[in-house]
């Protein structure tokens, strides 16, 4: 949307979120803004300094509430809040609403957006380009990923 790249990335790791940071900034010198949808207490705990670490490596980040999939105890209580607060640059954004009117109301030409996490956030990078399309927003086939 008005220039800005969409991309998505099944990476929900900390090593896995590094590898896709390294490949970006290896082939774009554009803005990297990840959106990161942390998944299960146990991991999103067990990595917390871990992701803020490889998060912080991004321009800025995106960070929705917490996916706990299977998960239906949270012993350690950690929130998605928890790594917003010791992420350089990150903004909570908990549902796929907010990310979606963040990005159309700021994504501009020099950003990319990378779209991480296991949860249903895989899904939304093509429900963001739906709710574009009706819009009537012309996308760029030639970026399509």
């Amino acid at each position: 949307h008005n220039g800005a790249k969409i991309y998505s990335d099944y990476a929900h790791h900390p090593e896995e979120l590094e590898v896709t940071l390294k490949m970006a900034r290896e082939v774009t010198d554009e803005k990297l803004i990840a959106v990161f949808q942390p998944h299960t207490y146990s991991r999103t705990a067990t990595f917390l300094d871990d992701f803020a670490r490889v998060l912080s490596g991004f321009d800025g980040s995106l960070i929705t509430e917490l996916m706990p999939a299977r998960e239906t105890y949270n012993p350690t209580g950690v929130q998605a809040t928890d790594l917003v607060n010791i992420t350089k640059n990150a903004i909570y954004l908990p549902k796929q609403k907010d990310i979606f009117d963040y990005i159309l109301e700021n994504g501009k030409e020099g950003e990319l957006y990378i779209f991480m996490g296991a949860g249903d956030i895989t899904r939304w990078p093509e429900r963001l380009l739906r709710q574009l399309r009706a819009a009537g927003v012309k996308e760029d086939n030639n970026e399509k990923q």
